[in-house]
C-alpha cells in the first residue's frame, strides 16, 4: 500500500483497521482503500446530492426534497455514517486499477466497475472477506455500496 493508504487506514478504530489491512492483503492488493474519516460537511455534501436540502446548525435536516433520484449516493445525512466518526468505523476500497482487468468509463479505467469478469470476481471476494471478518459490506446493501466495510453497530459503546 502507499503511504497515502496507509495513512487513511490509521483514520480508522483499531478493530476495522486490523481486519481491513488482513482483507486488503489476502487480496494481494487489488483492492485498495480511498476513504476512512469523513467530517460531517463533507458527509453533508455527499447527501446533497440529488436533493435539496436545508440544515439546522447540528446537522439536523430541517427541510429535503429529492430533485433527481439518479445521483443521490448515500442515505446517510451527517453523524449517521460510520465515516463521521473519529476513530472512524468504516473504510471504503476500490479495485485496484493496476492489478484488476477492468472497464473504462469516460476513456478512465474504472476502479469501481461491477460488469467485467475480474472486477465481479474481486467484488465477491471482497465481500466475503468483509463479512467472514465480523464486519457488514454495503454490498449486501438495497442500495449497493460495494466499496463499503463498517463495524456492526457502529453507534455502539463497545467502540468507544
Amino acid at each position: 500500500m502507499t503511504p497515502k493508504q496507509l495513512a487513511l487506514l490509521e483514520q480508522c478504530h483499531p478493530e476495522i483497521r486490523a481486519r481491513m489491512t488482513e482483507i486488503i492483503e489476502r487480496l494481494g492488493g487489488r483492492m485498495v482503500p480511498i476513504s476512512a474519516h469523513r467530517p460531517p460537511s463533507e458527509q453533508a455534501k455527499l447527501y446533497e446530492r440529488g436533493r435539496r436540502v436545508v440544515w439546522s446548525g447540528d446537522w439536523r435536516i430541517l427541510s429535503e426534497s429529492v430533485v433527481d433520484r439518479k445521483r443521490i449516493v448515500t442515505h446517510a445525512p451527517p453523524m449517521q455514517s460510520a465515516h463521521n466518526y473519529k476513530p472512524s468505523r468504516a473504510v471504503d476500497c476500490v479495485l485496484n486499477t493496476a492489478i484488476v482487468d477492468v472497464g473504462l468509463r469516460e476513456g478512465v479505467r474504472d476502479a469501481w466497475d461491477t460488469t467485467s469478469k475480474q472486477a465481479v470476481e474481486t467484488w465477491a471476494e471482497y465481500g466475503a472477506l468483509v463479512v467472514a471478518k465480523g464486519l457488514v459490506w454495503g454490498g449486501g446493501w438495497k442500495m449497493r455500496d460495494m466499496p463499503h466495510a463498517e463495524l456492526v453497530d457502529f453507534r455502539g459503546k463497545q467502540w468507544d
